[in-house]
C-alpha cells in the first residue's frame, strides 16, 4: 500500500464506469473531519510513508541512493522521523551513510557541489502528490452535492491549499470553489489562535518555512556565539534559537508580511492574531488573482484541463513573506563572518556561499567522528550487544539530525 501511494499519478480519476472512484470517498471523509481535509490527508500520508521508511525501506538500495542525493530528509521531516515516528535506529543508519558520503565527497575541496542536495526530500514529494490528488478530486467533483455539503459544514480548505486548488482548477471551477470556501469561512467567524493558524497556514507541520534571502553582512564585529554542551551542536543554530522568537508584531515592514506555517504554530498566542489575519488575507487575494486570470475562454479552459491532467503546474512560491523567517535570515547573516569549528549543513552552505570555504577543513573531522559514533549506536542495537553499557553514542541520532538537517524549525 505504501509503495502504491508513493507512485500514484497526479491525475487520479474520480469516476470509474460512471461511478465515483474510492479515493473520492476518502477525500469526502477527510472533509467531514475537523480542520482542513487536505491537511488531514497529507498528515496521514506523511505518517504512513515515514513509518514504511523506518520499518521496510531504510536498507533499500534504491531508497538509500535517493536519500544520499537529497542529503537525507528536509528539516521538517527529519525531526518528524526522529521524534514522532521515534526511529533513532533508522535515523542512525541513514545519517551515518550521509556523513560518510559527505566526508568522501569533500576530500578534494569540492565543497560547493558536495554539500548541496541534488534531489528532493522523499517525504515532501509524497505530500505534494497526495495534496494534488485530493485537490484534483475536489475540483473535478465540484458538481457533487455531498462534496459541496462537506465543504460547507467544515472549514472547507486552509488558505494555502485553496490557493493550490485555484492554480490547478480551470478559472470558472476555481471561482465556484472559492465562493464555497469563503462562505464556509464566513459562517465560522474564526477568532481562536489555533483555529486562525489552521485557516491561514494549514495544519501544524504541513508546509515548510519561508526561505528569504538576506545579503551577508560585511562586518568584523564578533557577536559572541554561545558555547554549547553538546559536541555536535551548531553554534549558529543555538544563537538563532536564543534570539529568534522575540518578534514585536507591531514593528512590521510596509510591504505585505505574515507568518509561515512553522512560525504560526511556534509563536506565542498573544499579539499575533492580526498577523495571522493578514496572512490569511494575502492568500485569499492570491486565490482571487488565480481565478480571475485572463485565460477564461472556453477553448483555452478545455486545453488547460487536458494539459493539467498530465503535467500539473509547478508549485507557486507562497505569497506570504514570513517576518520571523526574515528575522532569522538577518541573524544568520550576522554570523556569516564568524570563525566556526562546527556548523550544521544549512549554515555551512551559507558560510561557503559567503566565500568562507576555509571553514570546511575544520568541520570534516566532526563528520567522520560522528559517523563512528552512529556505527557504535547501530552495533549496540543488535541483540547480541544490547547488554553493553551505553555511552555518548546514545545521543548520536539526534546530533546527526541536527548536523545534517539543522536545528528543529530553522532550516
Amino acid at each position: 500500500m505504501l509503495r502504491r501511494e508513493s507512485k500514484t499519478s497526479l491525475a487520479r480519476p474520480t469516476t470509474v464506469n460512471g461511478k465515483q472512484h474510492s479515493y473520492y470517498y476518502e477525500v469526502l471523509d477527510a472533509l467531514t473531519g475537523p480542520g482542513c481535509g487536505v491537511c488531514a490527508l497529507v498528515t496521514r500520508a506523511r505518517i504512513r510513508y515515514l513509518d514504511g521508511l523506518a520499518y521496510e525501506s531504510v536498507n533499500d538500495i534504491a531508497i538509500r541512493e535517493k536519500l544520499r542525493k537529497a542529503l537525507g530528509l528536509c528539516n521538517r521531516h527529519a525531526w518528524f522521523f526522529l521524534n514522532d515516528v521515534r526511529e533513532p535506529l533508522g535515523t542512525a543508519i541513514i545519517y551515518r551513510d550521509i556523513l560518510r558520503t559527505l566526508y568522501r565527497a569533500t576530500a578534494n575541496g569540492n565543497a560547493p557541489r558536495a554539500i548541496v542536495s541534488v534531489g528532493p526530500c522523499l517525504a515532501c514529494t509524497i505530500e505534494r502528490v497526495v495534496a494534488d490528488n485530493a485537490l484534483f478530486t475536489i475540483v473535478d467533483s465540484l458538481d457533487s452535492i455531498e462534496l459541496i455539503e462537506a465543504l460547507q459544514q467544515s472549514i472547507g480548505l486552509c488558505a494555502p491549499h485553496l490557493v493550490r486548488a485555484c492554480q490547478l482548477a480551470p478559472p470558472r471551477t476555481g471561482q465556484r470553489l472559492l465562493e464555497i470556501v469563503q462562505q464556509s469561512w464566513t459562517r465560522r467567524m474564526v477568532t481562536l489562535h489555533a483555529s486562525l493558524a489552521m485557516l491561514a497556514t494549514g495544519a501544524p507541520g504541513t508546509f515548510p518555512k519561508d526561505q528569504p534571502t538576506v545579503p551577508m553582512i560585511e562586518s568584523t564585529t564578533k557577536i559572541g556565539l554561545p558555547a554549547t554542551d553538546d559536541p555536535y551542536t551548531c553554534p549558529v543554530c543555538a544563537y538563532v534559537n536564543v534570539n529568534l522568537l522575540n518578534v514585536d508584531p507591531s514593528h512590521l515592514t510596509d510591504k505585505p508580511s505574515g507568518l509561515c506555517n512553522v512560525h504560526a504554530w511556534a509563536l506565542p498566542t498573544d499579539g499575533f492574531t492580526s498577523l495571522l489575519q493578514q496572512t490569511h488575507q494575502i492568500y485569499l487575494n492570491q486565490a482571487r488573482l488565480l481565478v480571475n486570470r485572463p485565460d477564461r475562454g472556453t477553448i483555452v479552459e478545455k486545453a488547460r484541463l487536458f494539459w493539467r491532467t498530465r503535467h500539473p503546474p509547478l508549485l507557486v512560491r507562497a505569497p506570504v513573506a514570513c517576518v520571523v523567517c526574515a528575522r532569522q535570515a538577518a541573524i544568520e547573516a550576522q554570523c556569516g563572518q564568524e570563525d566556526h569549528q562546527l556548523l550544521c549543513l544549512p549554515h555551512l552552505r551559507q558560510a561557503v556561499a559567503a566565500a568562507n570555504a576555509n571553514v570546511l577543513p575544520r568541520i570534516r573531522p566532526s563528520w567522520l567522528s560522528l559517523s563512528e559514533l552512529l556505527g557504535e549506536y547501530i552495533r549496540k542495537e543488535d541483540y547480541r550487544f544490547r547488554h553493553e553499557p551505553r555511552g555518548s553514542e546514545r545521543d548520536s541520532p539526534r546530533w546527526a539530525t541536527a548536523l545534517v538537517a539543522g536545528a528543529p524549525g530553522l532550516a
